[in-house]
């Protein structure tokens, strides 16, 4: 433990009093309770809640997997040492953060989280406990928009409205979702009429619904991010992945076509907070780990 332990006359006074109460007639079980008290008192002051659970679930990832192997751990940072992991696509959100924290042997991983996820009780209750950092995300907060819209063969990036209220549910930045396509809006002129930020694949089909995913402010989390590498945390990325939308453990789709930019925003973000951590704190050496 980086520091080490405190009071640890706790711990000589726990063994004092089981050696020395019963042979002066105070009863063992007496003795044995306030020994007790005394320990644990020590453990709640030096072990978080946090590496109790991660204690627990390496213990439980020995007994189900007959073997455990990381390659090149020696080349990450130890504990204290502030690095951004960015790992493989992920297959079950609920298990492969221990396998992370295992592999890198550190337990100071605080993962990015979907905020969705940690608005559940019990998902946001244990994502709460590992210190997760919170990301909303503009699919989570997607609502159907008014109307139907068609976008225009001529230049692919004019989208128009039928009894829609574009001035009122859309603002630049926000994105619009239809028939699989997911597109950024760059303007809005007027209640069913708007420009797209790049162009979309040819229209296929009659006027469709949509959705209408808001742009999302991140400035919240990108200051829980500053404050985890400022203390000489971790912090991990996982890019794909969420076994608890998906029914049974999968691997997202590859993003393609209109979903490409997605994968860039989340490149941009990485860079972001590596580069904002580091004009926070110049003398600060900040490695990013693939994992």
């Amino acid at each position: 433990m980086r520091g080490g332990y405190r009071h640890i006359w706790l711990l000589w006074t726990a063994f004092a009093v089981v050696a020395c109460l019963p042979p002066i007639a105070v009863p063992p079980l007496l003795a044995l309770g306030l020994s007790a008290f005394l320990v644990m008192t020590f453990v709640c002051i030096n072990i978080s809640g946090k590496q109790m659970f991660v204690s627990l679930m390496f213990g439980i990832l020995d007994v189900f997997f007959r073997e455990f192997v990381a390659r090149n751990q020696f080349k990450v940072p130890l504990e204290g040492t502030p690095v951004i992991f960015v790992c493989a696509p992920h297959a079950n959100q609920f298990l492969d953060p221990f396998v992370v924290m295992c592999g890198v042997g550190r337990s100071d991983v605080s993962f990015l989280t979907a905020a969705n996820s940690m608005r559940k009780r019990f998902v946001g209750a244990l994502a709460r406990l590992l210190q997760s950092i919170p990301v909303e995300r503009g699919q989570d907060l997607a609502f159907s928009g008014t109307g139907r819209v068609w976008l225009s063969p001529e230049d692919g990036r004019t989208l128009l409205g039928r009894g829609t209220r574009f001035t009122e549910q859309l603002k630049p930045k926000d994105a619009v979702a239809w028939r699989g396509v997911t597109a950024q809006v760059e303007s809005v002129l007027s209640d069913e009429k708007l420009t797209l930020q790049e162009a979309a694949p040819p229209p296929t089909g009659e006027w469709s619904e949509y959705k209408i995913q808001p742009r999302v402010d991140q400035s919240l989390m990108f200051v829980e991010v500053y404050k985890a590498l400022g203390a000489g945390k971790a912090v991990a990325i996982f890019p794909e992945g969420g076994s608890h939308v998906r029914q049974g453990p999968s691997v997202a789709p590859a993003a393609q076509g209109g979903h490409r930019h997605h994968g860039a925003r989340r490149d941009h973000a990485r860079a972001r907070a590596a580069a904002a951590a580091g004009a926070r704190r110049p003398q600060l050496l900040l490695p990013l780990h693939p994992l």
